[in-house]
């Protein structure tokens, strides 16, 4: 249950997210889609501080650098859609029956 919500809240934000890019193309004509990394330090920058500085010094440097930047550089909308595109299918329930019963 709580795997689905979070799957279509990821959907819903994507959309948002994608929405809000698209006005701000039609009002300015340029695309600047805005990154995982901007969202996240407008919405809290100090935990994206202390997650970069524990993955940096406690976990892996090379794990910040190769994989969570690229992710963090991603545009929002797209990586919240890939999120809850994964999250839906994992945690969708599945019927008790195997087939059709006669």
């Amino acid at each position: 249950m709580i795997g689905r919500a979070i799957g279509w809240a990821s959907v819903l934000l994507a959309l948002v997210m994608l929405v809000r890019d698209l006005l701000s193309w039609w009002r300015t004509g340029a695309w600047r889609a805005e990154t995982l990394g901007s969202l996240w330090a407008s919405v809290d920058l100090a935990s994206l501080n202390l997650v970069q500085a524990v993955t940096q010094r406690h976990v892996a440097p090379w794990l910040w650098e190769d994989a969570l930047l690229p992710v963090l550089l991603a545009p929002a909308w797209l990586t919240l859609a890939i999120l809850g595109l994964i999250l839906l299918p994992l945690f969708w329930r599945r019927s008790d029956r195997s087939g059709p019963r006669s």
